[in-house]
């Protein structure tokens, strides 16, 4: 299992950046040219670009990027998995000790965009998109309120990626749009742990220092 931070390939959760939308189908794509060209020592790697295409680019120093988000995980041990940035969008992921961005159960997401759009119509966007390209999976609305919303989208499988089952925040930040999201390899996030992550994502404030 190795880490993606190391060799600076952007997991986009968040394919159209006009929409901040998933699309477990083009990140599967992604993933494997990524692995691909690290196995060769390939100097360039792949992203996902506005519209739903790949672009081709050249591996750079990691570079660190800063926590946007002021928030607690639960009882478990996490770690930084992943972290990437550039002038416009930023990501870090955090995954249980032990695992990795590349082989991962349980996955905490980070994302900022500079992107003046609204949350609530970033959730209709992300909706749709999702919809297009994964028809088969569920959404729920939980709650709208000053400057975000929180919803959540499950599946049984899309294409060759497996059960997920998310909860994800999206909210305003100073110059953007930010989310923090959990995500499990599971058609059913259990009760306890369901309700555990949507406190935490609910107590989760933005931070205005960065």
């Amino acid at each position: 299992m190795k880490s993606r931070g190391s060799i600076v390939s952007f997991f986009l959760l968040i394919v159209l950046l006009s929409a901040c939308a998933t699309d477990p189908l083009l990140e599967s794509v992604v993933r494997k040219l990524n692995r691909e060209a690290e196995q060769v020592g390939d100097p360039f790697r792949y992203r996902a670009t506005p519209g739903g295409g790949v672009e081709k680019y050249a591996v750079g120093p990691q570079t660190q990027v800063p926590e946007r988000w002021n928030f607690s995980f639960d009882s478990r041990s996490w770690q930084l998995g992943h972290q990437q940035a550039t002038t416009s969008q930023a990501i870090r992921e955090y995954v249980l000790s032990g695992e990795s961005v590349e082989n991962w159960s349980e996955l905490v997401t980070s994302f900022y965009a500079i992107k003046d759009i609204s949350p609530k119509i970033s959730f209709e966007r992300f909706r749709e998109d999702f919809l297009r390209r994964c028809p088969t999976t569920r959404f729920s609305f939980i709650e709208e309120f000053a400057g975000g919303v929180i919803f959540e989208w499950q599946h049984e499988g899309c294409g060759d990626q497996p059960s997920q089952h998310e909860i994800r925040r999206h909210s305003r930040g100073r110059m953007g749009l930010l989310s923090l999201s959990f995500v499990e390899k599971t058609n059913q996030l259990a009760r306890e742990k369901r309700d555990a992550w949507l406190a935490i994502l609910r107590s989760a404030t933005v931070r205005l220092d960065v």
